[in-house]
């Protein structure tokens, strides 16, 4: 159509013009998105797949399954989950001019609200453990999705509840929820900054919290004081309480094995950071399609606006 409309060299109207400056400013960005992609192929495919034991401190690529390190809901669904991500959307109308210069009614959906999860979880595989800090994470979660809108009758009740709570009505308003989220034991494949635990959650941190634990609790961790006095001199003397909390501290740090780790996985400097669910090889391949499309249609978009543009002015 466009084609055809520069070919009979018809006049270029108003919403054309502003139709071709968006579609010059698309044009640069699906290039330097094309561009970006094509790097973030090439960095995936120099960065080795390691499993958890082995990794370095720098940029790793880790392949496991999400587990918890707090309790952690998805908002509308109400399900257990490590990562949740929510979309609220309006139904908005507003009066604009269409190709015949005619006033109608235009309805769009306008973002209400967008609310993230930036709780840290855990990756587990069959070598170890690493904590993963999703905040600021390119997020490619194909699993776990969903789309729910107020005037179909799929709406679910949380849904509504929530939106309540938000300061919307459903009953009235259309709306629009979008979300996705990841679940314990699902599979993900994460690309990150790998850097030494610090603070609480260090191994070291985490020791001295149980050690303390038991020592401000002695007749809760340790059983009845009699059963401490080894020498039966009726004193629990200094050396038989250590004894029976380090005894004690080996047994919860045991019970909690799988919440240790030297390694967390965050953004890190170089700004990559991809948490998927799709494996490494999937990913390769869908930035193997990506890049070249983006890079072909980006230049071909913005070549084509601005012969609108330059038509439009000098018309």
């Amino acid at each position: 159509m466009l084609s055809e409309l520069l070919a009979q060299g018809a006049p270029i109207h108003d919403g054309w013009a502003a139709a071709a400056a968006l579609g010059f400013g698309a044009g640069i960005w699906m290039f330097y998105s094309g561009f970006a992609a094509l790097m973030l192929k090439r960095k995936i495919e120099d960065t080795p797949l390691s499993k958890i034991r082995s990794v370095a401190v720098g940029l790793a690529e880790l392949q496991g399954h999400a587990a918890p390190l707090e309790d952690l809901k998805e908002p509308i669904l109400l399900q257990p989950c490590v990562y949740y991500k929510i979309n609220i959307e309006i139904e908005r109308i507003k009066r604009v001019k269409n190709a015949n210069g005619q006033v109608v009614n235009l309805k769009y959906w306008s973002t209400y609200q967008t609310k993230e999860s930036s709780a840290p979880f855990t990756l587990h595989d069959d070598t170890g453990v690493v904590i993963v800090f999703p905040e600021n994470a390119d997020m490619r979660i194909n699993i776990n999705n969903y789309c729910y809108q107020s005037d179909q009758g799929d709406f679910p009740a949380q849904g509504i509840d929530y939106c309540t709570t938000q300061g919307l009505d459903p009953l009235q308003q259309k709306i629009r929820i979008s979300g996705q989220h990841i679940r314990p034991g699902d599979a993900l494949y994460v690309l990150g900054y790998a850097g030494i635990a610090q603070g609480r959650w260090s191994d070291q941190e985490k020791i001295a919290q149980l050690i303390s634990k038991v020592k401000a609790n002695p007749g809760e961790y340790l059983g009845p004081i009699k059963s401490l006095d080894m020498n039966q001199d009726s004193h629990i003397d200094e050396q038989e309480m250590s004894q029976a909390v380090s005894k004690e501290a080996d047994k919860l740090l045991e019970q909690n094995k799988e919440t240790f780790c030297e390694l967390v996985i965050s953004e890190g400097s170089q700004g990559i950071f991809i948490i998927s669910d799709s494996s490494e090889k999937e990913t390769i391949a869908a930035l193997s399609i990506q890049s070249p499309a983006l890079l072909i249609v980006g230049p071909t978009l913005t070549l084509l606006s601005a012969v609108v543009i330059f038509k439009y002015l000098s018309q």
